[in-house]
């Protein structure tokens, strides 16, 4: 009997351990429940570029974003052909209104040409903050102060220039960058007069890469 007793013991203290064992199961599995149905919020940030109010976003090429002003001069055919010693400019405006994340943004252009034309180069530029109306450019000295490039191997090279932006620190959400061209025909040209008169290019071709880089 004495064994029999034990035995039941046993069996009861067995039975109240696992119903103790499922009931806290129960319990922590309602905490852990309620935990996992906590909301959270977290806010997007906005990241659309425009470029002369053109949407960049999706698109690798935009053509015809940007039209070569060419500068009056009294001593030329005031047209839109580049001869040597016509100076001109690309003109184009970045609108980052919607954008709340700190970038970099660089140009650079390049002759595409398949036969080089040697003096055609970039020599200066310049990067506005857009506050006002956009003033039309017609002269050079239209543009006022300018930053002129370095020379690499007697010739004027924009490589890439390059600029940090912060939305978030200043009211201004839009920036002019002028970039002045021109066919040299000073002293410190490389072709000389008859080799001006041989190019045979009907068509000058060039490329200006824009490129937007958010900062991490």
């Amino acid at each position: 009997m004495k064994e029999k007793t034990k035995l039941k013991i046993i069996q009861i203290l067995c039975i109240i351990s696992i119903l103790t064992t499922v009931f806290s199961i129960q319990r922590t599995y309602a905490k852990y429940f309620e935990k996992i149905d906590t909301i959270y919020a977290t806010n997007i940030k906005k990241w659309v570029i425009n470029v002369n109010e053109k949407n960049i976003h999706n698109e690798e090429t935009l053509t015809n974003v940007m039209t070569p002003i060419f500068f009056h001069n009294e001593h030329m055919n005031n047209n839109d052909t580049l001869v040597p010693g016509r100076i001109g400019c690309f003109d184009f405006v970045i609108d980052y209104t919607n954008v709340d994340v700190e970038f970099d943004f660089s140009f650079n252009i390049e002759q595409t040409n398949t036969t080089e034309l040697t003096d055609f180069e970039v020599y200066a530029y310049k990067i506005l903050d857009l506050d006002f109306e956009i003033i039309p450019i017609t002269t050079i000295d239209d543009i006022g102060e300018i930053t002129t490039l370095s020379k690499t191997n007697g010739k004027y090279q924009l490589s890439e220039i390059t600029q940090t932006i912060d939305p978030t620190t200043t009211e201004e959400k839009q920036k002019r960058i002028i970039v002045i061209f021109r066919w040299n025909d000073t002293e410190e040209n490389l072709m000389d007069n008859e080799t001006d008169t041989k190019f045979k290019e009907t068509e000058i071709n060039y490329k200006v890469g824009i490129t937007f880089t958010q900062k991490v």
